[in-house]
């Protein structure tokens, strides 16, 4: 246009950017480059949600979360800027994380909705992200009181839940992905490890326990009864191991908490094997990290879920994020200098503007 260079990969022009190149072909004297603009477009949102307290930073990351959602509302879904994958569509797990924080900060229920029943079909190959879906679908129900939209998904969560219950109850295959976290096996290298093995079967019984409260309260008495005896089933069958707390991970640990079924021995034994090293309870994704500090709130252990929170994502600010990324350590910070290139890994680029 002019002299001026636009990048469109769609004629909405919505799109990310991670970094712009100034390529001089040719140049015989001094010259100087004064006000590169750059300009993105994202969905009109308003901010109806507010956060403030006597913790500037705690208020920092939370405008910096929803800001980081913001970034990502596409057209008519959540999307996702990762430059390198190219992927542009609403991954069903990332956005349970997303729709979360987008409710609360831009009360975009209708938004939401959409977006669900968009990825009502999908679960990327991923079986938790499927049960993430019903999980989001709860959150959006407990909001809104939308029983219409109950209804009308009804089919489709059973199908997911009862699948869930098919699965071969001590090896559960084709995990595909749990997270980023080595001790979940390192994304899509080993997601069938013990550890995320042990998390998935967590997220199933809450699963059916949450959506049993849901069942209950739009009129569906039988089902919810059928969803709380499968939980009940699976609980029993795992208690018949009274050492069943000391071989879980902080991640499968976490799962068991927020299920709701563990009673203050189990959670004190979870919290000493699982917890209550610092370092331990960080995970290396952001999105495992939101189960974690869910399940410490469930504990009780706000002191040290408020010192997590500083950990992930006060680390990622005093890194120099003005959003989130994909994963992080806090141990970056020791090596690296603010901005500093983070460091790549299994899945290639870090995407420094992930919206869970």
């Amino acid at each position: 246009y002019g002299n001026t260079w636009r990048l469109e990969l769609n004629n909405e022009l919505y799109e990310g950017v991670r970094f712009a190149w100034i390529h001089i072909r040719s140049l015989k004297s001094p010259a100087t480059i004064k006000s590169p603009r750059l300009i993105c477009q994202i969905k009109p949102t308003n901010y109806e949600g507010s956060f403030s307290c006597s913790d500037t930073l705690l208020t920092r990351m939370w405008y910096t979360g929803a800001y980081d959602v913001k970034l990502n509302l596409l057209k008519d879904h959540f999307g996702a800027i990762l430059m390198e994958r190219s992927d542009r569509h609403s991954w069903t797990g990332d956005a349970h994380t997303s729709q979360a924080a987008s409710m609360v900060a831009f009360g975009n229920y209708d938004f939401v909705k959409t977006n669900l029943i968009y990825t009502s079909t999908q679960f990327n190959g991923i079986a938790s992200y499927s049960l993430y879906w019903v999980l989001s679908l709860i959150d959006y129900f407990n909001y809104t009181g939308d029983k219409k939209m109950i209804d009308e998904m009804l089919d489709n969560v059973c199908n997911k839940l009862d699948m869930a219950y098919n699965q071969d109850g001590v090896t559960i295959p084709g995990l595909s992905f749990y997270g980023w976290d080595e001790r979940l096996g390192a994304g899509f290298e080993n997601p069938n490890c013990n550890e995320s093995q042990n998390a998935y079967k967590m997220l199933c019984i809450r699963t059916w326990e949450e959506f049993s409260k849901t069942l209950l309260q739009t009129g569906y008495p039988d089902l919810a009864d059928k969803y709380k005896k499968m939980a009940g089933e699976k609980i029993r069958w795992l208690r018949k191991d009274s050492l069943w707390t000391s071989t879980y991970g902080v991640h499968a640990a976490a799962d068991a908490v927020n299920a709701g079924f563990t009673n203050p021995a189990e959670k004190d034994k979870l919290w000493q094997t699982a917890f209550s090293d610092r370092l331990q309870r960080m995970s290396y994704s952001p999105f495992n990290q939101y189960f974690i500090i869910q399940s410490m709130a469930r504990m009780n252990r706000y002191p040290e879920a408020l010192s997590t929170i500083n950990d992930c994502w006060g680390g990622q600010l005093r890194y120099g994020g003005t959003t989130f990324f994909e994963v992080f350590r806090s141990s970056w910070n020791m090596i690296s200098q603010p901005n500093d290139a983070p460091v790549n890994n299994q899945f290639g680029y870090t995407s420094l503007t992930h919206p869970w």
